[in-house]
């Protein structure tokens, strides 16, 4: 039985080539690649993140860069802090919530480092919330979104709302949706 692999080697040219293979189940597969990059999200073999943190934190290292060309060229600092808010922690938390859980605490300390960083140079708002707060926000939002509005694409994979009435008084509940049930799961 043969499985098809996705394998990166170099050229002659230095250029990393993607190429397809058919490798046996008995026999290792030595051209096996560990990472793989879904909607610009790097997940290792291992379920790790800490690639794509990498990565992202150095691109937004960059733009770092182009703020400071702006900064001499008279932006303000209200200014500044909008363009990093836009570009930089949208950049930090694009699909963070599917990759949040699969990080390090030191890939958690590096993003800390890199905001506290820009917070000192003046780009980052010194009131921008820690990270994981950042994602937690991002996630309620979307998921407010979701279910205020009736004709959104993702409504449909909600649970159907409640139809049980509490008599106690307990804390309100953030949603009206049923709660999946877990028994007999083991």
């Amino acid at each position: 039985m043969y499985f098809l692999c996705i394998c990166m080697h170099h050229s002659r040219m230095r250029k990393l080539r993607t190429v397809l293979r058919y490798c046996s189940k008995s026999t290792r597969c030595r051209h096996r690649h560990y990472t793989l990059k879904v909607l610009c999200v790097t997940f290792t073999d291992t379920l790790s993140a800490s690639d794509h943190v990498r990565r992202v934190i150095s691109d937004s290292a960059q733009s770092l860069y182009a703020l400071r060309v702006l900064r001499y060229h008279g932006l303000g600092e209200a200014g500044l802090q909008t363009v990093f808010r836009a570009i930089v922690v949208s950049r930090l938390t694009y699909a963070a919530s599917a990759w949040i859980r699969l990080i390090t605490g030191t890939d958690n300390q590096h993003i800390e480092a890199f905001l506290h960083r820009s917070k000192r140079c003046g780009y980052c708002s010194p009131d921008l919330p820690d990270f994981v707060q950042l994602v937690e926000d991002e996630d309620e939002r979307l998921f407010r979104r979701i279910n205020n509005n009736s004709s959104h694409v993702l409504r449909g994979l909600l649970p159907p709302p409640s139809m049980m009435t509490q008599q106690y008084s307990l804390r309100r509940r953030p949603h009206d949706r049923q709660m999946p049930d877990h028994t007999g799961h083991r």
